[in-house]
């Protein structure tokens, strides 16, 4: 497996990396990025394989076509098509990788499920329900 990594030194930030599976078909500049997975279908895995696949394209298979596809366990196979790492995409990624690379904190979101879990009840980042909003009865006489 270590012989798939690779690490992309960038000017703020590193972005490092070990594909489960690369299948490379050099004399079609061809490639298939695998990642496998164990448990529940999650779109969070084909970012993850479309960012191997960006580095891929970043670290000498720029003229390949590279596809990808997330295998789970039960021979569930979702595919990531090498249309899918479009303008739009790329775009996505590199700014997730400035955002996650400037030195400035980018602002907390917590979520309701993180914040109920925390024992932090004094953090100024704490989520907060929106107040229900009870009409009022006595308004529509």
């Amino acid at each position: 497996e270590d012989q798939n990594s690779f690490k992309l030194n960038g000017s703020t930030a590193v972005l490092a990396g070990k594909p489960d599976i690369i299948l490379l078909q050099p004399a079609v500049k061809r490639a298939t990025v695998i990642d496998e997975k164990s448990g529940k279908v999650k779109d969070q895995y084909i970012w993850q394989v479309l960012l191997y696949m960006f580095a891929l394209k970043l670290t000498g298979l720029k003229e390949w076509l590279i596809d990808g596809e997330v295998e789970y366990k039960n021979d569930f196979i979702v595919p990531v098509k090498s249309a899918q790492l479009n303008n739009t995409n790329t775009k996505r990624i590199g700014e997730v990788l400035q955002l996650i690379g400037n030195p400035q904190e980018p602002p907390r979101t917590p979520s309701q499920w993180e914040c109920e879990y925390c024992d932090v009840l004094e953090c100024p980042d704490r989520f907060q329900k929106p107040p229900v909003q009870v009409a009022d009865a006595s308004s529509h006489f």
